[in-house]
């Protein structure tokens, strides 16, 4: 995934992802890499608070000179320059704390850089207020990125607001205090946590009732332990919601936060689009992964210096226009895929400003899943270094850059995995399905949270049961009235409503892996195109600027289940299409999406969640609960396979007074067996 931090200053919780440009802005952005390194730039980088200060002090005095304009234009912006130093030297405490989870040091320069940001970015607002208020005002750029997201802001602040806000920070941490507490229950007089519980049931030490019930135990004592902030949360953002005139929290995330250009009604249909066309194809291709596994071929995963290779051949093969971004990577060192037991599970690219450089960084699994948790990633970094407006990034179009490059990535597999490959590809497309349901089941789980006058966590428990019903992972008539594990998706708590980009985009990504079946010198070039489109653009508009149909509608979706099955040759009952009004009218007679009259301009795949630092859900779990239908059911005699470390999300670092969250972009492999089988 992209990164995104907290952005003091602006709306604590809006997570606004603002990535900002050197001074000059036009031409290839490729001119504007520093061709410095890594290792160069953390050494040489500094900022001096009392500089800025003195620096703002001059610019605020010139505007009142006769004469000063060029004086003025030139010391904004070095002004500009310094607070670039301060947002990289930010990014790079942020790396240093991935890198190493135990750092003390680089957790203290984290929080510290973190108290200076909101100092530095009021002081530079004010700034920006006086010298508007000029008669240079004329000479200034207002439309430069880091002018017009600071400009406005000197304000701060109300007393209502920071409190408010101060509350949500703590409540986020402790959250993940609370579920990181959980690492034990005791069962027949001995002590399991996820990973334990996880080998004995593979070592045959345990059956798998016995798992089913301390990993139930588990998933109860965090849910016992965390829940009850998510509730404090809600009303905490609803009275956000209300300072700022919203009468629902999910219009206030709409307007102020994601800019999704996609209705209401839209992603109503969505939601029901996807359980009656991906929801039997997922079952499908579970099955297919299941019976695909050899653990004789498995294999264990590549060297670094080989896995870099590998990507980049890879890489090559799609489109040589890639290559530039990803040797200014290795050229410069803007990466870490190396292993260490003390580096934060997960993965993640950021940008540093200072040199417009982009950052990946990832914990090697060990496993096939390196090879496309550095494909997806790249995806992120190849966008950044492309991008000529990378302030504000629209999230719904930023995972299509990684997931679709997955996704074509999937032509290369059997020169890769060799006799490996059939799994692979098999278990890649699985993720990406199980992306789309999930992304909705979450999303749903959480607009539902928001419109209750008294929401309790036995409400949220007994919901996410009914939705684990609707979306196929338990039989309907099943008693079960719970399910807890919820708790353990940390986007519902530190990023309300992100969910949903995760299934629309991979919705994007799999229309253009279909148009590559048929022509994928055409789905290469739509892709391009994409990421030359940028990410600050609308989701569905931006869409259509490239020839793509809405990704969201049944008829968009009944194409891609179709195509999956015919191409992996499965079978699955797949109902016919029934149109609605509201996907009728986001067709155009081209049969492309026109977008609502009125939208705002834009400003893993997390599918299936891991316990922190353990291993992957237990056969036929997803949350907790058993998925018992009997498509997903496989023969006695099939050996259970091991699982291969895979996604989630996990804590990245609890830091003083914020939270860095990185999210796993790679999906676990479900495996599956039935409980009576055993």
């Amino acid at each position: 995934m992209k990164k995104k931090r907290f952005l003091a200053g602006l709306i604590a919780a809006a997570l606004l992802w603002t990535l900002s440009l050197p001074a000059a802005a036009s031409g290839s952005m490729a001119e504007y890499h520093e061709k410095i390194s890594f290792q160069e730039l953390r050494s040489s980088l500094s900022f001096d608070l009392s500089e800025f200060e003195t620096l703002a002090s001059r610019i605020e005095k010139e505007t009142l000179l006769p004469g000063k304009t060029s004086a003025v234009k030139e010391d904004l912006a070095s002004l500009r320059e310094m607070y670039l130093n301060l947002l990289t030297l930010i990014e790079i405490d942020n790396i240093d704390t991935s890198r190493d989870v135990y750092d003390a040091e680089a957790d203290a320069a984290y929080a510290y850089d973190l108290d200076e940001e909101q100092t530095v970015e009021e002081r530079f607002s004010g700034v920006l207020d006086t010298v508007n208020a000029s008669f240079c005002s004329a000479a200034i750029d207002w439309e430069d990125a880091v002018y017009s997201s600071l400009y406005g802001l000197s304000d701060g602040y109300t007393e209502e607001e920071q409190t408010l806000y101060q509350e949500e920070t703590a409540l986020i941490n402790e959250y993940y205090e609370a579920i990181g507490s959980v690492s034990s229950v005791e069962y027949g007089g001995l002590s399991y946590d996820y990973d334990s519980a996880y080998q004995a049931y593979l070592d045959w030490e345990i059956e798998y009732d016995t798992y089913l019930e301390i990993y139930q135990a588990l998933c109860k004592a965090e849910n016992d332990a965390a829940a009850g902030y998510y509730i404090e949360l809600v009303e905490n953002r609803k009275a956000q919601a209300a300072l700022y005139g919203y009468s629902s929290l999910e219009e206030y995330y709409i307007d102020s936060t994601y800019f999704r250009d996609f209705t209401t009604e839209e992603r109503d249909a969505f939601y029901e689009a996807v359980i009656r066309q991906i929801v039997p194809v997922s079952a499908a291709l579970e099955d297919a992964v299941y019976d695909a596994w050899d653990e004789d071929v498995v294999d264990a995963g590549f060297e670094e210096s080989t896995l870099l290779e590998t990507v980049r051949n890879t890489i090559s093969d799609i489109s040589d226009t890639m290559l530039p971004a990803f040797d200014y990577m290795t050229e410069y060192g803007y990466y870490d895929i190396s292993d260490s037991e003390d580096k934060a599970d997960g993965a993640f690219t950021t940008l540093l400003y200072s040199p417009n450089a982009p950052y990946l960084l990832i914990e090697p699994t060990d496993s096939g899943y390196d090879y496309t948790t550095l494909i997806h990633e790249f995806g992120h970094y190849n966008a950044y270094y492309c991008s000529s407006d990378p302030m504000c990034t629209n999230i719904d179009l930023a995972e299509i850059h990684s997931q679709a490059l997955e996704l074509l990535a999937l032509d290369s597999y059997e020169t890769v995995f060799g006799a490996e490959a059939e799994y692979q590809r098999l278990s890649t497309l699985s993720d990406m399905l199980t992306g789309i349901i999930d992304g909705c089941l979450y999303d749903e789980l959480e607009r539902w949270a928001f419109a209750q006058d008294t929401l309790t966590v036995d409400g949220m428990n007994q919901k996410y049961m009914e939705l684990l019903k609707k979306y196929g992972y338990y039989e309907a008539d099943d008693p079960e009235t719970e399910a807890y594990d919820w708790v353990e998706v940390g986007h519902l708590f530190a990023y309300p409503q992100y969910y949903i980009s995760y299934a629309v985009s991979a919705a994007a990504a799999l229309d253009i892996y279909m148009m590559s079946l048929s022509d994928r010198d055409e789905a290469i070039d739509t892709y391009l195109n994409l990421v030359a489109c940028g990410e600050s653009g609308d989701f569905l508009e931006t869409l259509n600027e490239v020839g793509m149909d809405n990704p969201m509608t049944e008829t968009a979706l009944h194409a891609i289940a179709a195509g999956v099955l015919e191409a992996e040759g499965l079978s699955a009952d797949l109902p016919e299409v029934q149109e609605s009004g509201t996907e009728a009218a986001a067709q155009s007679a081209s049969g492309h999406y026109e977008g609502p009259e009125d939208h705002h301009d834009g400003g893993d795949p997390g599918s299936a969640p891991r316990q922190d630092g353990g291993e992957a859900l237990p056969p036929d779990e997803y949350g907790g609960y058993e998925a018992e239908a009997p498509e997903r059911s496989v023969s006695e005699e099939d050996d259970l396979p091991e699982e291969e470390a895979g996604s989630g999300f996990s804590l990245f670092r609890i830091g003083v007074g914020v939270i860095v969250i990185v999210l796993i972009v790679r999906t676990v492999t479900r495996k599956k067996d039935k409980k009576e089988e055993w």
